[in-house]
């Protein structure tokens, strides 16, 4: 898997690219977490364009860095899943606690509107 990153406003956009399973979740962990890190952001937009596989470990690993996120009272935002993958977000109930918007420019708009949800 691919990961690319970049900082708007208060936001780093980390773009995945690939598959997002129990092969490729450590590294997405490591470094999302020194992203975070390094460039001291607390509010994350997590780009799934480019994902065509999630499994269980996937979905894992998102809620972690949701729940780890929550608690420095931070955003995680996903944008640009594909239909496969927002129907697993849909059963797992990710859904009911993370929005998930079609692409970064309307997560930035619905942000600036209603604070993020």
């Amino acid at each position: 898997m691919k990961i690319t990153s970049t900082i708007k406003e208060d936001f780093l956009i980390t773009r995945l690219c690939g598959e997002l399973d129990m092969n490729t979740v450590p590294d997405f962990k490591k470094k999302l977490k020194n992203l975070m890190e390094k460039r001291s952001v607390k509010n994350i937009i997590i780009d799934l364009n480019k994902i065509n596989f999630i499994d269980s470990t996937g979905i894992g690993a998102i809620l972690g860095r949701y729940r780890a996120i929550k608690k420095k009272n931070g955003k995680l935002i996903l944008v640009g899943a594909n239909r496969r993958v927002k129907k697993i977000f849909k059963l797992s109930g990710i859904y009911d606690l993370i929005p998930i918007y079609d692409n970064e420019k309307e997560a930035f708009f619905k942000k600036n509107i209603k604070g993020g949800q």
